[in-house]
Parts: structure tokens; sequence; C-alpha cells
């Protein structure tokens, strides 16, 4: 009797209610750690997005005084420090997307190599 196995989305707790699947401290360890640090990109990501516009809205409404150009200008250079980050941020995005990826289909694998 043959059986195919399709996963979807694994996760370390489906995982380990398969039968003899139990899966080492590093291992959990990893995967957590791999999906933390995405959450943690994509939250200050946002943050950094919502700052950002609040910047802008903030220099569309500066009139002109000697001031408000100074202030315009630190305005802008904090957007394009920003800007920097972000490319940074959506980088390690990236990275750690496709390690997690990876992760997931490792365990995948073994439990698929249980299976059958």
């Amino acid at each position: 009797m043959t059986f195919t196995v399709m996963i979807d989305d694994t996760t370390l707790r489906d995982g380990e209610q398969t039968a003899g699947v139990v899966f080492s401290n590093a291992e959990k360890v990893e995967i957590a750690r791999l999906a933390g640090e995405i959450s943690e990109r994509e939250r200050e990501s946002g943050s950094i997005s919502a700052d950002q516009q609040r910047l802008r809205q903030n220099m569309q409404a500066l009139k002109g005084t000697r001031e408000e150009r100074e202030l315009l200008q630190r305005y802008v250079r904090q957007l394009a420090d920003q800007e920097t980050r972000l490319d940074a941020v959506r980088a390690e995005l990236v990275t750690l997307t496709e390690a997690h990826r990876k992760a997931q289909a490792d365990l995948a694998a073994f439990i698929a190599g249980i299976s059958t």
C-alpha cells in the first residue's frame, strides 16, 4: 500500500505529532529563531514605513521659514537613512525567509521519509 503525503505548511507542533518524529532542540531553536527574526524584520519595515509617511506629511505642512527649511533638511536626511535601513531589512528578510523555507523543507522531507 502506497501513501502520498502532501504538506502545505510544516510546523514544529504538526511535525512532532507524527508518530516517531522527534526534533532535536537545536532544530526547534533554529526554526523558531528564523521565524522570530522574520517577524522582527517585518515589524521594523512596517515601523519605518509608517514613520516615513508621518515625515512626508510633516514636510508638506512646512511653509518655508529658515527654521522650517532646516527641519526639512533634517527630515530629508532621516528619510535617506531610513531608506538605507529598509534596503538592508529587505535583504535580510530574503535571506531569512530562504533559510526558514529550507529548514521547513528539511523537516517535511524528514517527516515524509518516516511516513513511507
